[in-house]
Protein backbone atom coordinates (compact mmCIF):
# COMPACT_ATOMS: atom_id res chain seq x y z
CA UNK A 1 0.00 0.00 0.00
CA UNK A 2 0.96 3.75 -0.71
CA UNK A 3 -0.15 6.72 0.45
CA UNK A 4 -2.18 7.67 -2.62
CA UNK A 5 -4.12 4.75 -2.28
CA UNK A 6 -5.89 6.23 1.08
CA UNK A 7 -6.69 9.19 -0.61
CA UNK A 8 -9.96 8.24 -2.44
CA UNK A 9 -12.48 7.56 0.16
CA UNK A 10 -10.52 9.32 2.82
CA UNK A 11 -9.73 6.04 4.64
CA UNK A 12 -6.25 7.99 6.38
CA UNK A 13 -5.78 11.76 6.58
CA UNK A 14 -1.89 13.77 6.40
CA UNK A 15 -1.85 16.42 7.87
CA UNK A 16 1.89 17.36 5.70
CA UNK A 17 -0.01 17.77 2.54
CA UNK A 18 -2.34 20.79 4.11
CA UNK A 19 0.95 22.10 6.04
CA UNK A 20 2.57 21.84 2.78
CA UNK A 21 0.12 23.30 0.53
CA UNK A 22 -0.47 26.34 2.51
CA UNK A 23 3.17 27.39 2.93
CA UNK A 24 4.42 26.68 -0.56
CA UNK A 25 5.68 29.39 -2.87
CA UNK A 26 3.97 27.60 -5.76
CA UNK A 27 4.56 30.31 -8.24
CA UNK A 28 8.15 30.43 -7.57
CA UNK A 29 8.70 26.99 -7.65
CA UNK A 30 6.61 25.93 -10.76
CA UNK A 31 8.35 29.37 -12.49
CA UNK A 32 12.27 27.88 -11.51
CA UNK A 33 10.95 24.65 -13.48
CA UNK A 34 9.77 26.48 -16.74
CA UNK A 35 13.03 27.79 -16.59
CA UNK A 36 15.16 24.04 -15.08
CA UNK A 37 13.30 22.40 -18.49
CA UNK A 38 14.27 25.32 -21.08
CA UNK A 39 18.04 24.72 -20.13
CA UNK A 40 17.55 21.13 -20.34
CA UNK A 41 15.97 21.72 -23.74
CA UNK A 42 19.40 24.09 -24.63
CA UNK A 43 21.79 21.30 -23.57
CA UNK A 44 20.38 18.81 -25.35
CA UNK A 45 20.16 20.61 -29.07
CA UNK A 46 23.73 21.73 -27.88
CA UNK A 47 24.80 18.16 -27.20
CA UNK A 48 23.26 16.89 -30.69
CA UNK A 49 25.70 19.23 -32.09
CA UNK A 50 29.13 18.32 -31.00
CA UNK A 51 28.04 15.15 -33.58
CA UNK A 52 29.13 11.53 -32.41
CA UNK A 53 31.79 11.58 -30.38
CA UNK A 54 34.76 8.79 -30.75
CA UNK A 55 34.74 6.14 -28.14
CA UNK A 56 38.40 5.49 -26.57
CA UNK A 57 39.05 2.18 -24.15
CA UNK A 58 38.72 2.21 -20.89
CA UNK A 59 37.22 5.81 -20.52
CA UNK A 60 35.26 6.68 -17.62
CA UNK A 61 32.62 9.21 -17.02
CA UNK A 62 33.88 12.31 -15.70
CA UNK A 63 32.64 13.51 -12.28
CA UNK A 64 31.89 16.78 -10.41
CA UNK A 65 31.39 17.53 -6.71
CA UNK A 66 29.20 20.45 -6.05
CA UNK A 67 27.72 21.45 -2.84
CA UNK A 68 24.12 20.53 -4.26
CA UNK A 69 25.28 17.40 -5.91
CA UNK A 70 27.28 15.29 -8.20
CA UNK A 71 27.39 16.46 -12.00
CA UNK A 72 28.48 13.71 -14.05
CA UNK A 73 29.37 13.72 -17.94
CA UNK A 74 29.40 10.14 -19.42
CA UNK A 75 31.56 8.90 -22.36
CA UNK A 76 30.26 7.84 -26.00
CA UNK A 77 30.40 4.27 -24.66
CA UNK A 78 28.67 2.21 -22.87
CA UNK A 79 28.14 3.94 -18.77
CA UNK A 80 26.78 3.04 -15.88
CA UNK A 81 25.19 5.51 -13.64
CA UNK A 82 24.19 4.99 -10.45
CA UNK A 83 22.30 7.00 -7.52
CA UNK A 84 21.00 10.14 -7.72
CA UNK A 85 22.89 13.30 -8.76
CA UNK A 86 22.27 16.83 -10.05
CA UNK A 87 22.62 16.46 -13.27
CA UNK A 88 23.78 13.39 -15.72
CA UNK A 89 24.73 14.32 -19.42
CA UNK A 90 25.44 11.16 -21.85
CA UNK A 91 26.51 11.63 -25.29
CA UNK A 92 25.61 8.22 -26.45
CA UNK A 93 26.27 4.50 -26.17
CA UNK A 94 23.64 1.89 -24.71
CA UNK A 95 23.74 3.08 -20.93
CA UNK A 96 22.04 1.81 -17.55
CA UNK A 97 21.08 4.08 -15.18
CA UNK A 98 19.85 2.94 -11.93
CA UNK A 99 18.29 4.37 -9.13
CA UNK A 100 17.16 7.89 -8.50
CA UNK A 101 18.26 9.76 -11.43
CA UNK A 102 16.18 12.36 -12.27
CA UNK A 103 14.60 13.12 -9.50
CA UNK A 104 14.44 15.84 -6.76
CA UNK A 105 13.73 15.73 -3.29
CA UNK A 106 13.37 18.87 -1.26
CA UNK A 107 15.78 21.25 -0.04
CA UNK A 108 18.64 19.24 -0.48
CA UNK A 109 18.07 17.96 -3.84
CA UNK A 110 16.22 20.69 -5.39
CA UNK A 111 16.39 19.07 -8.72
CA UNK A 112 17.72 16.90 -10.56
CA UNK A 113 17.87 16.01 -14.45
CA UNK A 114 19.31 13.68 -17.23
CA UNK A 115 20.13 14.66 -20.29
CA UNK A 116 20.71 11.63 -22.87
CA UNK A 117 21.37 12.45 -26.79
CA UNK A 118 21.67 8.14 -28.12
CA UNK A 119 21.78 4.71 -27.68
CA UNK A 120 19.26 1.82 -26.58
CA UNK A 121 19.41 3.09 -22.59
CA UNK A 122 18.32 0.82 -19.31
CA UNK A 123 16.51 2.79 -16.82
CA UNK A 124 16.00 0.89 -13.54
CA UNK A 125 15.00 1.86 -9.74
CA UNK A 126 13.52 -0.24 -6.65
CA UNK A 127 13.39 3.28 -4.96
CA UNK A 128 10.00 5.61 -4.69
CA UNK A 129 11.05 8.58 -7.08
CA UNK A 130 13.24 8.17 -10.03
CA UNK A 131 13.30 8.65 -14.09
CA UNK A 132 11.21 11.82 -14.08
CA UNK A 133 10.36 12.54 -10.34
CA UNK A 134 9.36 15.97 -8.82
CA UNK A 135 8.80 15.72 -4.94
CA UNK A 136 9.50 19.67 -3.54
CA UNK A 137 10.94 20.56 -6.71
CA UNK A 138 11.73 19.20 -10.50
CA UNK A 139 13.39 15.98 -12.03
CA UNK A 140 13.39 15.96 -15.66
CA UNK A 141 14.47 12.98 -18.09
CA UNK A 142 15.43 13.87 -21.50
CA UNK A 143 16.13 11.11 -24.08
CA UNK A 144 16.57 11.81 -27.39
CA UNK A 145 16.86 8.66 -29.78
CA UNK A 146 17.09 4.49 -29.32
CA UNK A 147 14.49 1.52 -27.93
CA UNK A 148 14.83 2.42 -24.14
CA UNK A 149 13.49 0.92 -21.58
CA UNK A 150 12.30 1.84 -17.81
CA UNK A 151 11.53 0.00 -15.11
CA UNK A 152 10.04 1.95 -11.75
CA UNK A 153 8.53 0.97 -8.50
CA UNK A 154 6.40 4.01 -7.48
CA UNK A 155 6.43 7.56 -8.41
CA UNK A 156 8.56 7.90 -11.35
CA UNK A 157 8.32 8.45 -15.19
CA UNK A 158 6.38 12.09 -14.82
CA UNK A 159 5.39 11.86 -11.33
CA UNK A 160 5.06 15.52 -9.29
CA UNK A 161 4.45 15.60 -5.44
CA UNK A 162 4.58 19.51 -4.36
CA UNK A 163 6.68 19.80 -8.05
CA UNK A 164 7.31 18.97 -11.35
CA UNK A 165 8.80 15.35 -12.96
CA UNK A 166 9.06 15.13 -16.64
CA UNK A 167 9.90 12.15 -18.29
CA UNK A 168 10.09 13.12 -22.48
CA UNK A 169 11.54 10.22 -24.75
CA UNK A 170 12.08 11.62 -28.21
CA UNK A 171 12.38 8.32 -30.42
CA UNK A 172 12.62 5.36 -30.59
CA UNK A 173 10.38 1.72 -29.68
CA UNK A 174 10.36 2.00 -25.89
CA UNK A 175 8.86 0.06 -22.91
CA UNK A 176 8.19 1.61 -20.04
CA UNK A 177 6.85 -0.23 -16.63
CA UNK A 178 6.29 0.79 -13.04
CA UNK A 179 3.90 -0.39 -10.23
CA UNK A 180 1.76 3.00 -8.49
CA UNK A 181 1.71 6.76 -9.24
CA UNK A 182 3.49 7.42 -12.45
CA UNK A 183 3.46 7.83 -15.87
CA UNK A 184 1.91 11.43 -15.99
CA UNK A 185 0.80 11.29 -12.57
CA UNK A 186 0.33 15.01 -10.07
CA UNK A 187 -0.66 15.16 -6.62
CA UNK A 188 -0.70 19.00 -5.54
CA UNK A 189 1.87 18.85 -8.63
CA UNK A 190 2.47 18.26 -11.98
CA UNK A 191 3.38 14.92 -13.77
CA UNK A 192 4.39 14.45 -17.44
CA UNK A 193 5.54 11.73 -19.86
CA UNK A 194 5.66 12.32 -23.35
CA UNK A 195 6.89 10.49 -26.17
CA UNK A 196 8.25 11.61 -29.88
CA UNK A 197 7.12 8.44 -31.85
CA UNK A 198 7.48 5.19 -31.93
CA UNK A 199 5.88 1.56 -31.19
CA UNK A 200 5.67 2.19 -27.42
CA UNK A 201 4.41 0.02 -24.10
CA UNK A 202 3.15 1.64 -20.99
CA UNK A 203 2.50 -0.72 -18.29
CA UNK A 204 1.13 0.37 -14.75
CA UNK A 205 -0.75 -1.18 -11.69
CA UNK A 206 -2.43 2.01 -10.38
CA UNK A 207 -2.57 5.86 -10.47
CA UNK A 208 -1.30 7.05 -14.03
CA UNK A 209 -0.84 7.56 -17.44
CA UNK A 210 -2.69 10.60 -17.11
CA UNK A 211 -3.76 11.30 -13.53
CA UNK A 212 -4.56 14.12 -11.71
CA UNK A 213 -4.71 13.68 -8.32
CA UNK A 214 -5.55 14.89 -4.81
CA UNK A 215 -5.13 19.21 -4.70
CA UNK A 216 -5.72 19.95 -7.97
CA UNK A 217 -3.00 17.38 -9.27
CA UNK A 218 -1.89 17.48 -13.41
CA UNK A 219 -0.97 14.33 -14.93
CA UNK A 220 -0.59 13.87 -18.74
CA UNK A 221 0.65 11.54 -21.16
CA UNK A 222 0.82 12.49 -24.84
CA UNK A 223 2.21 10.68 -27.53
CA UNK A 224 2.84 11.66 -31.47
CA UNK A 225 2.56 8.16 -33.04
CA UNK A 226 2.60 4.34 -33.31
CA UNK A 227 0.93 1.27 -32.87
CA UNK A 228 0.76 2.24 -28.53
CA UNK A 229 -0.30 -0.12 -25.97
CA UNK A 230 -1.48 0.68 -22.38
CA UNK A 231 -1.81 -1.18 -19.91
CA UNK A 232 -2.82 -1.08 -16.43
CA UNK A 233 -3.49 -4.27 -14.60
CA UNK A 234 -7.08 -5.64 -13.84
CA UNK A 235 -6.55 -8.41 -11.98
CA UNK A 236 -6.41 -6.91 -8.21
CA UNK A 237 -4.94 -10.22 -6.68
CA UNK A 238 -1.88 -8.82 -8.14
CA UNK A 239 -2.26 -4.87 -8.11
CA UNK A 240 -3.86 -4.81 -5.01
CA UNK A 241 -6.62 -1.66 -5.07
CA UNK A 242 -9.76 -4.11 -5.16
CA UNK A 243 -13.18 -2.29 -5.83
CA UNK A 244 -15.84 -3.15 -4.41
CA UNK A 245 -18.06 -2.21 -7.61
CA UNK A 246 -16.08 -5.42 -8.89
CA UNK A 247 -16.66 -8.18 -5.92
CA UNK A 248 -13.41 -7.01 -4.99
CA UNK A 249 -12.12 -8.94 -7.98
CA UNK A 250 -10.91 -6.22 -10.37
CA UNK A 251 -8.52 -3.40 -9.74
CA UNK A 252 -9.46 0.29 -9.33
CA UNK A 253 -6.63 1.89 -11.65
CA UNK A 254 -7.31 5.37 -11.85
CA UNK A 255 -5.87 5.62 -15.30
CA UNK A 256 -5.69 7.10 -18.87
CA UNK A 257 -6.64 10.03 -18.46
CA UNK A 258 -8.37 10.08 -14.68
CA UNK A 259 -8.44 13.10 -12.43
CA UNK A 260 -9.54 11.86 -8.83
CA UNK A 261 -9.62 13.99 -5.55
CA UNK A 262 -10.50 13.11 -1.80
CA UNK A 263 -14.05 12.45 -0.54
CA UNK A 264 -14.07 13.21 3.20
CA UNK A 265 -17.16 13.76 3.58
CA UNK A 266 -17.78 10.13 4.87
CA UNK A 267 -14.66 9.57 6.49
CA UNK A 268 -12.42 12.54 8.44
CA UNK A 269 -13.84 15.90 6.95
CA UNK A 270 -10.85 16.69 4.75
CA UNK A 271 -11.90 16.74 1.21
CA UNK A 272 -9.01 17.84 -1.50
CA UNK A 273 -10.96 18.38 -5.17
CA UNK A 274 -9.10 16.31 -8.20
CA UNK A 275 -6.80 17.28 -10.75
CA UNK A 276 -6.93 16.99 -14.37
CA UNK A 277 -5.71 13.96 -15.99
CA UNK A 278 -5.75 13.62 -19.79
CA UNK A 279 -4.43 10.54 -22.16
CA UNK A 280 -3.34 12.12 -25.62
CA UNK A 281 -2.34 9.88 -28.60
CA UNK A 282 -1.89 11.49 -31.67
CA UNK A 283 -1.38 8.61 -34.38
CA UNK A 284 -1.62 4.72 -34.11
CA UNK A 285 -3.30 1.71 -33.67
CA UNK A 286 -3.65 1.51 -30.28
CA UNK A 287 -4.96 -0.43 -27.35
CA UNK A 288 -5.70 0.55 -24.00
CA UNK A 289 -6.45 -2.44 -21.30
CA UNK A 290 -7.22 -1.83 -17.62
CA UNK A 291 -10.00 -2.60 -14.86
CA UNK A 292 -12.32 0.05 -13.57
CA UNK A 293 -11.74 3.88 -12.75
CA UNK A 294 -10.19 5.01 -16.39
CA UNK A 295 -10.13 5.84 -20.17
CA UNK A 296 -11.57 9.29 -19.17
CA UNK A 297 -12.92 8.77 -15.75
CA UNK A 298 -13.67 11.70 -13.37
CA UNK A 299 -14.16 11.37 -9.50
CA UNK A 300 -15.09 14.30 -6.91
CA UNK A 301 -14.45 17.36 -8.46
CA UNK A 302 -11.77 15.68 -11.31
CA UNK A 303 -11.65 16.31 -14.79
CA UNK A 304 -10.28 12.95 -16.83
CA UNK A 305 -9.46 13.39 -20.55
CA UNK A 306 -8.56 10.43 -23.23
CA UNK A 307 -8.28 11.70 -26.60
CA UNK A 308 -7.14 9.60 -29.76
CA UNK A 309 -6.75 11.13 -32.90
CA UNK A 310 -6.65 8.24 -35.41
CA UNK A 311 -6.43 4.80 -35.67
CA UNK A 312 -8.15 1.15 -35.19
CA UNK A 313 -8.31 1.29 -31.32
CA UNK A 314 -9.08 -0.78 -28.89
CA UNK A 315 -10.69 -0.27 -25.35
CA UNK A 316 -11.14 -2.86 -22.47
CA UNK A 317 -12.01 -2.19 -19.40
CA UNK A 318 -14.30 -3.03 -16.73
CA UNK A 319 -16.76 -0.57 -14.37
CA UNK A 320 -16.65 2.93 -14.41
CA UNK A 321 -14.40 3.81 -17.48
CA UNK A 322 -14.37 4.93 -20.81
CA UNK A 323 -16.10 8.36 -20.25
CA UNK A 324 -17.87 7.74 -16.86
CA UNK A 325 -17.55 9.24 -13.32
CA UNK A 326 -19.37 9.71 -9.81
CA UNK A 327 -19.71 13.13 -7.73
CA UNK A 328 -19.18 16.56 -8.90
CA UNK A 329 -16.38 15.73 -11.92
CA UNK A 330 -16.08 15.72 -15.51
CA UNK A 331 -15.11 13.02 -18.17
CA UNK A 332 -14.18 12.27 -21.53
CA UNK A 333 -12.97 10.15 -23.70
CA UNK A 334 -12.80 11.53 -27.69
CA UNK A 335 -11.60 9.40 -30.51
CA UNK A 336 -11.53 11.18 -33.89
CA UNK A 337 -11.30 8.40 -36.17
CA UNK A 338 -10.89 4.72 -37.15
CA UNK A 339 -12.83 1.52 -36.66
CA UNK A 340 -13.12 1.01 -33.02
CA UNK A 341 -14.13 -1.30 -30.54
CA UNK A 342 -15.22 -0.12 -26.93
CA UNK A 343 -15.31 -3.58 -24.65
CA UNK A 344 -16.10 -4.45 -21.32
CA UNK A 345 -15.50 -7.41 -19.13
CA UNK A 346 -15.97 -8.75 -15.61
CA UNK A 347 -19.13 -7.53 -14.22
CA UNK A 348 -19.43 -4.98 -17.09
CA UNK A 349 -21.14 -1.72 -16.44
CA UNK A 350 -21.44 2.58 -15.39
CA UNK A 351 -19.16 2.64 -18.82
CA UNK A 352 -19.68 4.23 -22.26
CA UNK A 353 -20.58 7.63 -20.85
CA UNK A 354 -22.31 7.07 -17.94
CA UNK A 355 -22.75 9.89 -15.00
CA UNK A 356 -23.53 9.53 -11.18
CA UNK A 357 -24.11 12.65 -9.22
CA UNK A 358 -23.47 15.41 -10.86
CA UNK A 359 -21.21 14.09 -13.93
CA UNK A 360 -20.45 15.41 -16.70
CA UNK A 361 -19.61 12.43 -19.20
CA UNK A 362 -18.96 13.12 -22.83
CA UNK A 363 -18.17 10.23 -25.59
CA UNK A 364 -17.45 11.02 -28.86
CA UNK A 365 -16.16 8.46 -31.41
CA UNK A 366 -15.97 10.72 -34.81
CA UNK A 367 -15.55 8.04 -37.40
CA UNK A 368 -15.38 4.48 -38.60
CA UNK A 369 -17.30 1.00 -38.11
CA UNK A 370 -17.60 1.12 -34.52
CA UNK A 371 -18.67 -1.52 -31.35
CA UNK A 372 -19.95 -0.55 -27.99
CA UNK A 373 -20.21 -3.71 -26.11
CA UNK A 374 -21.99 -2.25 -22.90
CA UNK A 375 -23.17 -4.66 -20.13
CA UNK A 376 -25.71 -2.76 -17.51
CA UNK A 377 -25.99 1.16 -17.04
CA UNK A 378 -23.92 1.94 -19.96
CA UNK A 379 -24.26 3.87 -23.39
CA UNK A 380 -25.15 7.34 -22.79
CA UNK A 381 -27.13 7.07 -19.27
CA UNK A 382 -27.51 9.91 -16.93
CA UNK A 383 -28.31 8.73 -13.31
CA UNK A 384 -28.14 11.42 -9.92
CA UNK A 385 -28.19 14.65 -11.82
CA UNK A 386 -25.49 14.15 -14.73
CA UNK A 387 -25.01 15.34 -18.18
CA UNK A 388 -24.05 12.39 -20.59
CA UNK A 389 -23.82 12.08 -24.36
CA UNK A 390 -22.58 9.82 -26.41
CA UNK A 391 -22.12 10.42 -29.78
CA UNK A 392 -20.87 8.16 -33.01
CA UNK A 393 -20.71 10.73 -36.47
CA UNK A 394 -20.24 8.22 -38.95
CA UNK A 395 -20.11 4.09 -39.62
CA UNK A 396 -21.81 1.04 -39.38
CA UNK A 397 -21.87 0.75 -35.86
CA UNK A 398 -23.48 -1.77 -33.32
CA UNK A 399 -24.42 -0.68 -29.93
CA UNK A 400 -25.19 -4.04 -27.32
CA UNK A 401 -26.38 -4.05 -23.74
CA UNK A 402 -27.84 -6.67 -21.49
CA UNK A 403 -31.63 -7.49 -21.41
CA UNK A 404 -33.49 -5.57 -18.35
CA UNK A 405 -30.67 -3.15 -17.81
CA UNK A 406 -30.34 0.74 -17.94
CA UNK A 407 -29.09 2.76 -20.69
CA UNK A 408 -28.74 3.34 -24.55
CA UNK A 409 -30.10 6.94 -23.94
CA UNK A 410 -31.89 7.42 -20.63
CA UNK A 411 -31.83 9.38 -17.45
CA UNK A 412 -33.10 7.08 -15.29
CA UNK A 413 -35.35 8.56 -11.65
CA UNK A 414 -34.84 8.57 -8.16
CA UNK A 415 -37.65 9.10 -5.31
CA UNK A 416 -36.21 12.55 -4.52
CA UNK A 417 -36.51 14.06 -8.25
CA UNK A 418 -40.11 14.59 -7.90
CA UNK A 419 -40.70 14.94 -3.54
CA UNK A 420 -37.54 17.18 -2.46
CA UNK A 421 -35.83 15.86 0.69
CA UNK A 422 -35.77 18.51 3.63
CA UNK A 423 -32.30 17.74 4.21
CA UNK A 424 -31.01 17.89 0.59
CA UNK A 425 -34.02 19.63 -2.06
CA UNK A 426 -30.60 20.54 -4.59
CA UNK A 427 -31.80 16.97 -6.23
CA UNK A 428 -35.49 18.29 -6.64
CA UNK A 429 -34.41 21.09 -8.58
CA UNK A 430 -31.86 19.80 -10.61
CA UNK A 431 -32.36 18.25 -13.99
CA UNK A 432 -30.64 14.99 -15.72
CA UNK A 433 -29.82 14.64 -19.44
CA UNK A 434 -28.71 10.94 -20.83
CA UNK A 435 -28.83 11.16 -24.64
CA UNK A 436 -27.30 8.52 -27.67
CA UNK A 437 -26.59 10.30 -30.87
CA UNK A 438 -25.51 8.39 -34.36
CA UNK A 439 -25.29 10.14 -37.52
CA UNK A 440 -24.36 8.03 -40.81
CA UNK A 441 -24.08 4.45 -41.81
CA UNK A 442 -26.59 1.47 -41.22
CA UNK A 443 -26.06 0.68 -37.10
CA UNK A 444 -27.72 -2.12 -35.03
CA UNK A 445 -28.57 -1.75 -31.73
CA UNK A 446 -29.07 -5.11 -29.79
CA UNK A 447 -29.80 -6.50 -25.94
CA UNK A 448 -28.47 -9.67 -24.99
CA UNK A 449 -30.51 -12.28 -22.92
CA UNK A 450 -29.08 -14.31 -19.95
CA UNK A 451 -29.34 -17.34 -22.55
CA UNK A 452 -26.64 -15.64 -24.60
CA UNK A 453 -29.78 -14.83 -27.47
CA UNK A 454 -29.97 -11.62 -29.10
CA UNK A 455 -32.58 -9.56 -30.27
CA UNK A 456 -33.34 -5.60 -31.68
CA UNK A 457 -34.11 -3.02 -29.04
CA UNK A 458 -37.34 -2.09 -28.16
CA UNK A 459 -36.56 2.00 -28.35
CA UNK A 460 -33.52 2.48 -30.06
CA UNK A 461 -32.87 2.11 -33.60
CA UNK A 462 -31.25 2.89 -36.91
CA UNK A 463 -33.48 5.95 -38.30
CA UNK A 464 -35.51 6.31 -34.86
CA UNK A 465 -35.96 8.89 -32.44
CA UNK A 466 -36.39 8.03 -29.02
CA UNK A 467 -37.23 9.18 -25.14
CA UNK A 468 -36.41 7.28 -22.28
CA UNK A 469 -38.53 8.05 -20.36
CA UNK A 470 -41.38 8.47 -22.69
CA UNK A 471 -42.29 11.99 -21.05
CA UNK A 472 -40.24 14.70 -19.21
CA UNK A 473 -40.94 14.18 -16.02
CA UNK A 474 -38.94 15.30 -12.28
CA UNK A 475 -36.75 17.14 -14.94
CA UNK A 476 -35.74 13.96 -16.89
CA UNK A 477 -34.11 14.09 -20.17
CA UNK A 478 -33.61 10.90 -21.78
CA UNK A 479 -33.59 9.18 -24.84
CA UNK A 480 -32.10 9.22 -28.77
CA UNK A 481 -31.78 9.64 -32.38
CA UNK A 482 -30.20 8.01 -34.99
CA UNK A 483 -29.68 10.15 -37.87
CA UNK A 484 -29.21 7.15 -41.21
CA UNK A 485 -28.24 9.66 -43.60
CA UNK A 486 -27.11 13.32 -42.13
CA UNK A 487 -25.84 15.25 -39.56
CA UNK A 488 -26.79 17.16 -36.18
CA UNK A 489 -27.59 20.25 -37.51
CA UNK A 490 -26.78 21.96 -34.21
CA UNK A 491 -22.90 20.36 -35.01
CA UNK A 492 -22.94 21.65 -38.56
CA UNK A 493 -21.33 25.05 -37.50
CA UNK A 494 -18.01 23.51 -35.94
CA UNK A 495 -17.22 22.10 -39.65
CA UNK A 496 -14.85 24.39 -41.02
CA UNK A 497 -12.91 25.43 -37.28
Amino acid sequence: MTWADTQGDGTRYYPELDDVARLLDEQSLYYACLKLAQATDRLARDLLLLGPLPSRPHEEPAVLETPFGRIVVGTPGADRFTGAALAIVDPGGADTYDGKVGASFGPGNPFGIVVDASGNDTYASLADGAQGAGVLGCGLVYDREGDDRYSGHNGAQGYGLFGLGLLYDRSGNDCLEMQYSGQGCGYFGIGLLLDGGGRDEYRIWAEGQGQGGIGGGVGVVATRGGDDLYYAEPDAEIAGRADYHSDYKITANNVQGSGNGRRGDGADGHSWAGGLGVLIDIGGNDRYESGNWSQGIGYWFGTGILYDNEGDDVYQSVYFTQASGAHFCNAALIDEAGDDRHELGHNKGAAIAFGWDYTNALLIDKGGNDYYGGGQSCLGLSTGRSTVILYDGGGDDEYGLDEGTAGMGEASPRDDFFLPSPVSPYMYYSRSVGLLLDTGGRDRYLRTGEDGVTHADSLAGDGRSWSNPPVESGGLFGGGRDYPDGGIPDFSIWDNR
